[in-house]
């Protein structure tokens, strides 16, 4: 009945956001990673950002990042962009159009809560504002998440305009980074 027709509605919204958009990015909920139609409406995006422990729910009985990279791939197809961050372990990337793993820098962890928005915030003000090359895209997407779960200050990137703070700000307007579009 009505739940249905509200997570349908839901669907819409995102195939016609990622339409709509010069640029769309998915951090996709652990529910809409399960839904049937991920792999359909998650290639409309052009980047897609999720952990290891989403990519889990991809359906692939592997504990391995790598297999689950390899299952969003055939799920998204070559066309769309993804990375796959995995905690202090290796992530893995699908960048123009090449694999790219990446190991995160050890860290105390003080709070793990927003690191992957701290992570994908970086990676899209290197990969996509400042078109930095991909390695370097993922090794400052990965310091500015370490800084950020150990507690350090973030460094100030006032030189490009944009300031992101704690409580997932952008020039201080209060935003959710589930689905942005730049």
């Amino acid at each position: 009945g009505a739940c249905r027709a509200r997570h349908d509605e839901t669907l819409e919204v995102l195939r016609r956001l990622a339409d709509s958009a010069q640029f769309s990015v998915c951090q996709p909920h652990p529910d809409f990673i399960r839904h049937p139609a991920f792999g359909e409406i998650g290639a409309t995006f052009n980047l897609v950002v999720m952990n290891g422990t989403e990519a889990a729910l991809l359906g692939n009985p592997s504990d391995d990042t790598r297999e689950h990279a390899r299952c969003l791939q055939e799920k998204l197809g070559e066309g769309t962009e993804f990375v796959i961050t995995n905690g202090p372990s290796r992530g893995w990337a699908w960048l123009r159009g090449s694999w790219w793993p990446f190991e995160p820098p050890p860290v105390k962890v003080s709070c793990e809560a927003g690191a992957g928005d701290a992570f994908t915030a970086e990676f899209l003000v290197q990969y996509r504002l400042r078109r930095q090359p991909v390695r370097t895209a993922l090794a400052e997407a990965m310091r500015t998440a370490a800084r950020w779960i150990s507690g350090q200050p973030l460094d100030n990137p006032s030189s490009n305009g944009y300031e992101f703070g704690r409580a997932g700000a952008v020039n201080g307007h209060s935003r959710s980074w589930t689905e942005m579009a730049l």
